[in-house]
């Protein structure tokens, strides 16, 4: 990381209930331009933006938390913000949406990985 950059972790330490979140520096960010660029130039380099099954890229989350979890306060802004969706289930689970689902396809990850990946 770039000096004077930092990982800020949102999730108290003593926390031992709520997912870990926390925010990356921009510096750490995709340029998403220059990879396009990379990707139309049909050059070798560019192999490893195609992943095997065709997405490109994240569009939704939605984190499902146990009926007896109360939010931490970061929970409820990133929910603000638009930045994730939530609900309640019977136990945590990320769900990631790759494309907006424009193939119509799932991958559910359980009982193995709290994860149900759309694409």
């Amino acid at each position: 990381m770039p000096k004077g950059s930092a990982i800020e972790i949102l999730t108290p330490r003593d926390d031992t209930q709520s997912p870990s979140l926390f925010l990356t520096p921009r510096s750490l960010g995709v340029n998403e331009e220059t990879n396009r660029k990379l990707i139309r130039s049909n050059s070798p380099d560019a192999a490893v933006y195609n992943h095997p099954v065709g997405v490109h890229r994240i569009t939704s989350l939605r984190l499902d938390s146990p009926p007896h979890y109360q939010p931490i306060a970061a929970f409820t802004y990133l929910q603000k913000q638009g930045l994730i969706r939530s609900g309640s289930g019977k136990e945590w689970t990320l769900e990631v949406t790759f494309d907006g689902g424009k193939q119509g396809k799932m991958k559910d990850m359980r009982p193995d990985l709290p994860l149900v990946v759309h694409y």
